[in-house]
């Protein structure tokens, strides 16, 4: 099985962020990581870009 695997320690983007309840992000800073780590997938191979069709 092809699964990655990402520790945040290894990427800056995972890392940059203080939590403050030391395991849950704020609304803002997880749309940024959400946005980053879905670009992150993509350009590793493990995702497909997202083309939405004119009836979407």
């Amino acid at each position: 099985m092809n699964c990655p695997g990402y520790h945040f320690e290894d990427y800056e983007f995972m890392s940059k962020y203080t939590l403050p309840e030391w395991s849950h992000m704020n609304a803002e800073d997880a749309k940024t990581y959400t946005k980053d780590m879905v670009n992150k997938l993509i350009s590793d191979g493990h995702l497909i870009k997202y083309q939405p069709t004119k009836n979407q």
